[in-house]
């Protein structure tokens, strides 16, 4: 009986220990599983961490081409203004990490385009570059003609400093209408014996931007359809080229989604109700007519007119050679430019640059000659803001400007013109609102105006 007892028991004892190991064994390989799984979740964290870092890194480098490209600015100005069609490119290594650098210009600013790799990690970032204010724009006017005195008629009103010749600012009166405020200027009057006035440099940045969208005309291959053999479709990877008029009013030709170019031999009418993806350009060897589009920092450069009308909003840069209307309803948002560079016609009234009344534009207007010819003649080719047209930014000419709406920013200006018929004003304000106090002192103007422009980076884009 007791062996019997002690073999069952001792076979219970077997029976138990072998429950116990496979139960370890069990355990075990539980405990090792979560531990692998573990390893791996912390692995994979890594990695993501890591590649979390190098995109930080290759980020900062493409933020730092920029600073890069500022620092050497001026190589790209000497370059550009040699020629024009050939973009900025830089390459440099920093140790393991490499940044490619590609500027153009873009109007009245720069366009930086940074490519950067650190390790395994791409970034793509695109910057405008633009200047800040001259220290003579802290005034609301800096007047160039010191031959006559500022007269301010009607309810005119001036908020800011005043830099004018020796003559200083007076009231007037044109036809029986007298000045009916009580200041005259809402600032100091500071008179001067020579002109306090910026110069302006157009070659690098608005001529550069003409010349390089002028050869997209030139280009031998003219159909409309395979533009790839002649335009770098990296650069423009959505082109259109059309010989004499056209008028653009289907989308659908394009990819909507990218950048597009429109060119034409004639004339070209876009719209109406058309959205042009972001940094789309669009030339004419004659007339550009626009009407209900949004623009988004659209290049357009209509050789001998640009006419903007309907119900046209966002921001672009205008360019002509001849003339820019811009009709009642339209609103160009920050930071629009419009810009003339023109010969000056003989002894006749021209508007080169014309704002109706009910237009609104934050930016810059910019009338240029280069040519030296007699001051009356000058007086003639203008910037016409009329009445109920407003302004946000700069309004800048070497030329004359007829100021009847208003201005939230600063005026530099040959002289200021009046037609109030049958006679001709010179340096006449006739119900003129300018305020230089209610612009940003960090607002940014177009390159290369003033002796010691101070740039700086407009807006990002990731690519």
């Amino acid at each position: 009986m007791n062996i019997l007892y002690r073999k069952y028991f001792l076979s219970e004892i077997k029976d138990e220990q072998g429950y116990t190991l496979l139960t370890v064994l069990v355990f075990m390989i539980i405990i090792m599983l979560i531990l692998l799984c573990l390893i791996e979740y912390v692995h994979v964290q890594y990695r993501f961490i890591l590649k979390d870092s190098h995109q930080v890194q290759a980020d900062y480098l493409a933020e730092s081409g920029v600073a890069y490209f500022l620092n050497d600015i001026d190589k790209y100005f000497e370059q550009i203004q040699f020629n024009p069609t050939q973009s900025f490119d830089c390459f440099y290594p920093i140790e393991q990490d490499t940044v490619y650098i590609q500027a153009m210009p873009w109007g009245g600013f720069i366009r930086v385009e940074v490519n950067a790799k650190y390790k395994s990690a791409f970034s793509r970032k695109q910057a405008m570059i633009g200047q800040g204010l001259t220290e003579s724009m802290d005034n609301a006017i800096v007047l160039d003609n010191l031959d006559n005195p500022l007269i301010v008629t009607g309810e005119t009103e001036i908020t800011g400093n005043v830099a004018v010749g020796t003559r200083g600012v007076k009231s007037g009166n044109i036809k029986g209408i007298r000045f009916k405020g009580k200041r005259l200027v809402t600032g100091d009057i500071i008179t001067k014996n020579r002109s306090q006035m910026s110069a302006i440099n157009p070659q690098v940045s608005f001529e550069a931007t003409k010349t390089m969208l002028d050869g997209l005309q030139s280009q031998p291959d003219k159909d409309p359809f395979n533009a790839g053999s002649v335009i770098d479709e990296e650069r423009l990877p959505s082109c259109l080229i059309f010989e004499d008029d056209f008028e653009f009013t289907d989308w659908s030709l394009l990819d909507s989604t990218k950048a597009c170019t429109v060119v034409t031999t004639g004339s070209l009418l876009v719209g109406p109700d058309l959205d042009l993806p972001r940094q789309s350009m669009l030339v004419a060897a004659d007339t550009l007519i626009l009407k209900n589009c949004n623009l988004d920092q659209a290049l357009i450069y209509g050789k001998k007119q640009i006419q903007v009308s309907g119900n046209v909003c966002g921001n672009a840069q205008f360019l002509s050679d001849e003339q820019i209307i811009v009709k009642n309803g339209v609103t160009l948002c920050w930071p629009s430019i419009l810009y003339v560079n023109r010969e000056v016609p003989n002894a006749q009234p021209f508007e080169a640059i014309k704002l109706e009344g009910g237009t609104s534009v934050r930016g810059a207007v910019v009338l240029y000659t280069s040519e030296k010819t007699n001051k009356n003649v000058m007086n003639l080719c203008r910037i016409k803001v009329e009445k109920f047209a407003t302004m946000h930014g700069l309004l800048y000419t070497n030329l004359s400007a007829d100021m009847g709406g208003e201005l939230t920013g600063h005026a530099s200006v040959s002289s200021f013109y009046l037609y109030y018929s049958p006679t001709h004003y010179i340096n006449y304000l006739l119900d003129a609102r300018i305020d230089r106090n209610g612009l940003d002192p960090e607002f940014p103007i177009p390159v290369r105006i003033g002796e010691e422009p101070t740039y700086r980076i407009i807006n990002w884009q990731n690519l």
